[in-house]
Formats: structure tokens, sequence, C-alpha cells
């Protein structure tokens, strides 16, 4: 619920497909996401990308278009 709050629905999405490819870098980034809601910040997919980066330093984002 408070993921759904503070969260843009790009940044759920992105979460979601890492959840599904890595649940434990998941879990971590949902922990920081939650304590910057709780904070009084807005999570958007730069900042979740920013956290996964830090989490993940060897994740490499790629954008595939179709």
């Amino acid at each position: 619920m408070i993921l759904r709050k503070g969260m843009a629905p790009e940044a759920r999405e992105r979460l979601g497909r890492v959840r599904a490819a890595n649940p434990q870098l998941a879990e971590q980034a949902e922990a920081v996401c939650i304590q910057l809601i709780q904070q009084g910040r807005n999570v958007n997919e730069d900042a979740l990308k920013k956290i996964l980066t830090r989490l993940n330093p060897r994740m490499e984002f790629r954008i595939r278009r179709r």
C-alpha cells in the first residue's frame, strides 16, 4: 500500500520486472523505497534506477525498443 502511494507507475512496473528476475534485489530496493516514501519523498523511475544501481553496481540498464 505504501509503495502504491509513493511510487510512480513506471517505477512500480520496473520493480515488478526486477522482482521476476531477481527477487532478493527487489526486496532490498523495496525496503529502500519504503524508507524514502516514509520520509515524504516520492520514488520515480529514475530514482529507482539509482537505488538499483547502488544495491547492485554490476547491473546495467539497457533500453530495448520494439
